[in-house]
């Protein structure tokens, strides 16, 4: 069974939280490293959807059909001579 996106996104953001507390452990250079750590997702980040092709991704996905609604069967009819 192989690895899916939603797998992935878990990891990833595993490390990156990982990552930045980690970033508060180093005196003097939390900024600086928060900084690096911003760039290079985002550097990552537009790399992956850059080669997307997001016209296919948003196209109109064709409705499954339904089944027909059951008629008759939703609720029980009363006369005057049942009692409720």
């Amino acid at each position: 069974m192989g690895f899916g996106s939603r797998q992935w996104s878990g990891i990833a953001q595993l490390i990156y939280l990982v990552l930045f507390s980690y970033a508060f452990f180093l005196k003097g250079f939390t900024g600086l490293a928060v900084t690096i750590g911003s760039i290079l997702t985002l550097f990552v980040v537009m790399q992956l959807t850059g080669r997307m092709r997001w016209a296919e991704r948003f196209a109109a996905q064709p409705t499954p059909l339904r089944p027909p609604a059951r008629r008759g069967h939703a609720r029980p009819v009363y006369g005057p001579e049942d009692k409720i």
